[in-house]
């Protein structure tokens, strides 16, 4: 979208920082008024999150007539946000007939560049006032908005506190992610029809789907070869993973884990060290800590010289979440140099083992990435079992309702109107004890590993969970991602409920293996699915068990990656 004159935006947002909204109305209204620049300001506030400042201008604009998607935009949200319900109805009374005037690319851009950040800032902030500031009255209006009308707003401003969103703000949330783009309207149709499921049908809609991806296993007529490895990763519990994985496939493994993502230069000089003395075949980095800082030289230059000192050296950086490697390196990291640096980095590495999604279409078309990306989850550490009491109802959940992505939260809430069984658990593997209570927060090193075969006994306990895919909203823009639950809960015996994403269908058959959604009526047919063909949903969840324990078990993976690194016959 074009750039907006950057006078006029700085100015308002200075004034707007400094709670000064009639220093706002007279930036607006002091000079020439232009009806493009100022929607393409009111954007690039929105885009700030700035909803205030925002809901201010669109007020002025509504009242001298002027009607556009981004005025109604700011009037919904600003109106929830603010609690001004007459603003908020007149934005969502106009709002989807501007938007299906657009067509589908239109649609989709101003979802990504202005809708997805507003509903990440509401999920993250709750987009509260906390200054106490009210919005104040314009007065009158100068000769050059001559067309605008006197408003009078002293009597309806109100001021917010800090507080969380209450369940009926999350349905207007979701009637305006509804007007704003017609995919929500598919996902969250409430009066939808329910589809009534069995076996035959699903499993015919999922072969038909299945586009399973295979990677060549080592010769088994040969001897294995005990490669020496080092894991040189943050001290968390996936690379415990990888390097139990590794020594059930019988390698040799020295793991030296940071306690911090950051890796210090005496990190650095003792992993050389190691390298050195081991005379290291394999060396395992994680992506976000060699390429998603800024300190990437001293660990640069670390791999020059063992390319240098170890010339069959194979250097592996794993990443679990491919959408950081396709911010960081193909669209563009903050800094160019950066970026470029970034590009140069990866070149070094034999393969990027990405644990997620394999086709997202940047990625896979990239020369520097297509032939080097391994789309292969990692090991379970032997935490994997078979189904060992009957299926049961309720689905499972674990995790966050919405974690900047607001279908969970829609899903959540549809769930409890239809009446869907559906018991939510916290995840066990939170990331900072202060942000989190106590009971919920994973200790680091050994201790993680032990929390994760908790949780793997859990979901085995459970029977049947509930998924979401993982990605920007809404799925269909970006396909969705496959995730590490995907793949534990089959791995632990229970039964797999996911919502739609592309990739399922490269590691499993949807019908076959797991029962797949789309939508909230189509969730609503799973659990009768379940609840009046218990036979049939069984023998998915036997099936997809056995799928997973014989391709993903860890001797499978590290067997895919042994054959990647060092093909036989090559």
């Amino acid at each position: 979208m074009a750039e907006t004159n950057p006078t006029l935006l700085e100015e308002i947002l200075q004034l707007d920082a400094a709670g000064n909204l009639p220093g706002v109305m007279t930036a607006v209204t002091s000079r020439p008024f232009h009806l493009p620049e100022v929607l393409l300001v009111l954007q690039a506030l929105l885009n700030r999150g700035r909803l205030r400042s925002g809901l201010v201008v669109a007020m002025l604009l509504t009242k001298n007539g002027f009607k556009h998607w981004t005025i109604s935009l700011a009037l919904a949200f600003g109106g929830l946000v603010y609690r001004r319900e007459e603003e908020e109805a007149l934005g969502m009374a106009q709002l989807q007939e501007q938007m299906d005037g657009l067509d589908v690319t239109q649609q989709d851009l101003v979802h990504q560049q202005v809708v997805s950040p507003l509903q990440e800032l509401l999920v993250e902030q709750h987009l509260v006032d906390k200054t106490g500031e009210s919005i104040p009255p314009v007065e009158h209006l100068n000769s050059s908005m001559a067309r605008m009308v006197e408003i009078h707003l002293r009597n309806k401003a109100q001021s917010l506190e800090s507080r969380p969103l209450n369940d009926e703000e999350w349905w207007r949330i979701l009637a305006m992610c509804r007007a704003a783009h017609p995919l929500y309207r598919k996902l969250f149709d409430m009066q939808a029809p329910i589809p009534r499921y069995t076996l035959k049908n699903l499993q015919k809609a999922g072969r038909a789907r299945a586009d399973l991806l295979r990677y060549p296993l080592p010769d088994p007529s040969l001897p294995k070869q005990r490669r020496r490895v080092m894991i040189f990763i943050r001290d968390f519990y996936i690379p415990r993973r990888i390097k139990v994985g590794m020594e059930r496939y019988g390698w040799d493994v020295l793991y030296h884990g940071t306690i911090s993502w950051q890796m210090t230069e005496e990190d650095i000089r003792e992993v050389l060290q190691q390298c050195r003395q081991q005379q290291t075949e394999l060396l395992l980095l994680h992506f976000d800590q060699v390429v998603g800082v800024r300190h990437m030289k001293p660990i640069y230059e670390m791999l020059l010289v063992l390319r240098r000192e170890l010339p069959h050296i194979k250097l592996v950086v794993t990443t679990c979440d491919i959408w950081g490697l396709r911010k960081d390196t193909l669209e563009g990291a903050p800094d160019p140099q950066i970026n470029n640096f970034a590009r140069q980095f990866i070149a070094l590495f034999d393969a990027i083992w990405a644990s997620d999604s394999p086709s997202l279409p940047t990625v896979k078309n990239d020369p520097l990435f297509a032939e080097r990306i391994l789309n292969l989850h990692v090991p379970h550490a032997g935490f994997d079992a078979a189904p060992d009491r009957p299926l049961r109802l309720p689905m499972l959940y674990i995790g966050s309702e919405v974690e900047k992505r607001l279908t969970r939260k829609f899903y959540l809430l549809a769930c409890e109107r239809y009446g869907l069984p559906v018991e939510r658990k916290d995840h066990f593997f939170i990331p900072d004890k202060n942000l989190a209570p106590l009971e919920l927060w994973v200790p680091e090193g050994s201790e993680s590993l032990a929390t994760y075969g908790q949780h793997m006994r859990r979901l085995q306990e459970a029977t049947c969970c509930l998924h979401f895919s993982r990605g920007p909203e809404p799925r269909t823009l970006n396909h969705g991602i496959v995730t590490h639950r995907s793949f534990e809960v089959p791995m632990s015996g229970a039964l797999l409920i996911q919502e739609y994403a592309t990739d399922m269908s490269r590691y499993f058959i949807p019908g076959e293996h797991y029962l797949e959604f789309n939508s909230v009526a189509e969730l609503a047919g799973i659990a009768q699915f379940i609840i009046k063909r218990p036979e049939e949903a069984e023998e998915i969840r036997r099936a997809g068990n056995a799928f997973a324990r014989e391709h993903y078990s860890d001797e499978k993976i590290i067997g895919y990656l042994e054959q990647f690194l060092w093909p036989q016959g090559s």
